[in-house]
């Protein structure tokens, strides 16, 4: 199976590599939230940049500064022979089978949740959530997985710790949802996203999975993007 990393590179290089990559995304995320607010601050209103939803997946949630981040440092990596550069078309059609596939199975799942949890919600197809995800989802594979997986593969050569840190940084930021869906949805669809990545080496798998089903509860989950 194809790697994500280069095998001969030293464990010096690894675990720079692997604190890099962290350092990169928190600092990317964040600063980049707080630049984007700034630099559309006349054209939000409630926390999102208008038109609602389509432009704040698009720009101003941050990912997308995170992603030019994350990009640049993998380049820097690939340079130094530690984390080889994302694919987008090797193994396609594996990629697209496993990638919904997999969402199709996660989003079931979600499903029989909201059942087993008694919520009251009702789809909706949002065109400018799913047009938005398009982009914004594109922006969190850069960052989660050709970043973060592959730094983490990089340093312990284990498939399962790179599936599980990666899906832990991103319930750390993905505080928008409340704490059970961040721990029983994110987390989990994480790692389901993770695993295709590492099978398929390929981003399309991940990004394959574009949301586009919104619910409507009178609970206290108010809406999942």
């Amino acid at each position: 199976m194809e790697k994500l990393y280069y095998e001969d590179s030293s464990y010096t290089k690894r675990i720079i590599t692997f604190i890099g990559a962290i350092l990169t995304y928190y600092a990317s995320w964040y600063f980049g939230r707080d630049i984007l607010m700034s630099l559309f601050h006349g054209y939000i209103k409630d926390g999102l940049l208008q038109p609602k939803l389509f432009f704040s997946h698009v720009l101003i949630y941050g990912s997308i500064f995170s992603a030019i981040c994350s990009y640049l440092f993998i380049y820097i990596a690939y340079k130094n022979r530690v984390l080889k550069l994302p694919k987008f078309m090797s193994n396609i059609k594996e990629a697209f089978l496993y990638g919904f596939s997999s969402a199709l199975i996660l989003s079931f799942l979600v499903v029989l949740y909201w059942l087993s949890q008694d919520y009251n919600f009702k789809f909706l197809v949002n065109w400018p959530s799913v047009f938005g995800n398009i982009f914004s989802n594109l922006y969190e594979e850069v960052s989660y997985r050709a970043l973060l997986v592959g730094a983490t593969l990089a340093l312990f050569r284990n498939k399962w710790i790179a599936i599980v840190i990666p899906s832990i940084i991103m319930v750390s930021t993905h505080t928008q949802y409340s704490f059970r869906v961040r721990n029983c949805i994110v987390f989990f669809g994480s790692c389901v996203f993770c695993y295709v990545y590492i099978r398929t080496c390929n981003l399309v798998s991940p990004w394959a999975y574009t949301p586009s089903v919104r619910y409507d509860s009178r609970h206290c989950l108010k809406g999942l993007d």
